[in-house]
């Protein structure tokens, strides 16, 4: 199987496992809880396609993060030789990440070698997800030892099923609390939701978006393609919320905490707004990991620097990366720019607004015309730029109607 949530005989063995858990798991110990937890993960992961090869992978993987952390300790005392280290660690982790994701950039450096492309004909699916909660862990590791820091919980954090195809992202300081697992009935309820959205949602918005073989923008080419994105952008968010109903929902029944990825994105007052609402756990990922860590180096460097200009480099810099994490192509990093010249636009006109104008300023965004205002214009905003998303033939074709 390609996913988990679009198949029917997933939730017939999801259910089988559940009902032994749940009957169980009181009996259990925290370890043998975590230990039933990673043995039926590999077994759902065993039933995706290459299976195999992603079943050895993440041993290997499991294995070399481990190591990377116990022997983190060993320099944890000397600052300097922790920053060095920590930077080695990452720098691994996405080199790995880079050479089997991104056949563009991998092909350029080493050339279409033959035993590259046979590594990169699987489907490495969650990688991205991987990588991201494998970075947490370590940078976890690096400034804190949690309590729960051995090879048995890392384990269940980098290879939990629910979440690991299509995120969202959890921390590892909140996937390995302890919480309490959720009545059977809301669950499911809310799988059979997500399931909803995906299989059935999702795809009427599909085939009216711009994404469809028979879609055209009819005798009004800038209203009918402005309907074309909409949809396409509705179809993104059932799609992509409904497998996370879906995870988030199966972790509570094993008492794990996933967070939650959407809140009510469109109901945005402007694009910093839209990402605190949508792919949360990536958004948050990456203002914590990057954003804020690229502040403090800039603030570190160029101290003379206005902090506005800093602001704005580092938001573009986290954008950037953002976009490149969707793809290898050009398009990808030109979507993440986009989105960083947004909020960068914004970190400007609110400085300029605050400083300049701050009685005016305050007045304005409580306007209930203000506000259904700068909603629909972030709404329009991220449709028209999932023009960027499109593959180069599928964008001319969109675009023709509109030049005529």
């Amino acid at each position: 199987m390609a996913n988990f949530y679009t198949e029917i005989r997933f939730f017939l063995q999801f259910a089988a496992v559940v009902v032994v858990y749940r009957l169980f798991a009181p009996r259990f110990s925290a370890t043998s809880r975590r230990l039933f937890l990673i043995l039926a993960s590999f077994w759902f992961l065993s039933r995706l396609d290459s299976s195999r090869t992603v079943l050895e992978f993440m041993v290997v993987y499991i294995g070399v993060v481990y190591f990377l952390s116990r022997l983190s300790e060993l320099v944890r005392k000397n600052d300097l030789l922790r920053r060095i280290f920590t930077t080695l660690s990452i720098s691994l982790l996405v080199s790995v990440l880079v050479i089997l994701k991104y056949r563009h950039f991998t092909e350029a450096v080493f050339g279409p070698h033959e035993y590259l492309l046979q590594i990169q004909a699987i489907e490495w699916i969650g990688l991205s997800y991987l990588t991201m909660r494998a970075i947490d862990y370590l940078l976890t590791y690096e400034y804190a030892l949690p309590q729960d820091v051995g090879l048995i919980p890392l384990t269940l954090y980098l290879c939990f099923f629910s979440s690991f195809i299509s995120g969202p992202i959890p921390r590892f300081t909140e996937f390995s609390m302890p919480t309490s697992t959720e009545k059977l009935s809301s669950a499911f309820f809310r799988i059979a939701s997500g399931v909803i959205k995906i299989m059935f949602l999702g795809k009427l918005f599909f085939h009216a978006s711009v994404l469809s073989p028979t879609f055209s923008a009819g005798r009004w080419p800038w209203l009918g393609t402005a309907w074309g994105l909409y949809a396409y952008l509705f179809y993104i968010y059932l799609d992509f919320s409904g497998y996370c109903d879906c995870a988030v929902a199966i972790a509570t029944l094993f008492g794990l905490h996933v967070p939650e990825n959407f809140n009510f994105p469109f109901f945005a007052a402007n694009i910093q707004d839209f990402w605190n609402r949508w792919h949360i756990s990536l958004s948050h990922w990456c203002r914590d990991h990057i954003f804020f860590s690229s502040l403090r180096s800039l603030d570190e460097r160029f101290e003379k620097v206005p902090t506005l200009v800093k602001l704005i480099a580092a938001t573009l810099c986290t954008f950037a990366i953002i976009g490149v994490w969707h793809g290898d192509s050009l398009n990808w990093l030109m979507y993440g720019l986009y989105h960083g010249a947004g909020v960068s636009i914004l970190i400007v006109y609110r400085s300029l607004a605050e400083s300049r104008f701050p009685n005016f300023y305050d007045r304005l965004v409580v306007n209930p015309a203000y506000k259904v205002a700068v909603t629909f214009l972030t709404f329009n905003f991220v449709s028209w730029g999932l023009l960027l998303t499109l593959r180069h033939q599928l964008l001319a074709a969109v675009l023709e109607p509109l030049t005529k």
